[in-house]
């Protein structure tokens, strides 16, 4: 545990934080948002949801002022807006998959059908997935892992 959190240190005092987009933020997307924003290293920068009123509601509650949050669906718009320290929301998944700085995608929706297609799309994309979509998990996380095998 003392290693992973000095290594979060060391990127965060090297300005190289590992950047996530979460899809989804209900509850469990919200409370990840919360969760991350007290961790050193470690930055929700995207945030996505049907509703951006909802994402944007996740960044706010997390400590991050109105004026550091973008509202995008243009991908050099929102590629820029993060490499300059802001925050985005969005309603469109899809840009998550397409962003050079995000590292890892978050389902946090609760809606088997489109997390597999998320994932999917992820995987594609040689982008990390992070499955809080119990539900689809359970149903095709096995065709995930071997997807996601072959395209390491």
């Amino acid at each position: 545990m003392f290693r992973m959190k000095n290594k979060l240190n060391n990127l965060y005092n090297a300005n190289k934080e590992v950047k996530f987009a979460i899809v989804g933020a209900g509850k469990m997307g919200k409370g990840l948002v919360n969760q991350l924003s007290r961790i050193k290293g470690l930055t929700s920068s995207v945030v996505i949801d049907e509703k951006p009123e909802k994402a944007m509601e996740a960044l706010i509650s997390s400590g991050v002022r109105k004026s550091d949050i973008t509202t995008s669906d243009n991908i050099k718009i929102i590629e820029n807006s993060i490499k300059n320290g802001m925050y985005v929301v969005s309603d469109d998944y899809s840009i998550a998959c397409k962003l050079q700085d995000i590292k890892g995608i978050v389902d946090a929706t609760g809606n088997p059908p489109f997390g597999a297609i998320l994932a999917t799309e992820t995987i594609e994309n040689r982008k990390h997935m992070i499955m809080l979509n119990v539900e689809c998990d359970a149903v095709i996380g096995p065709y995930l892992y071997n997807l996601a095998k072959k395209k390491m």
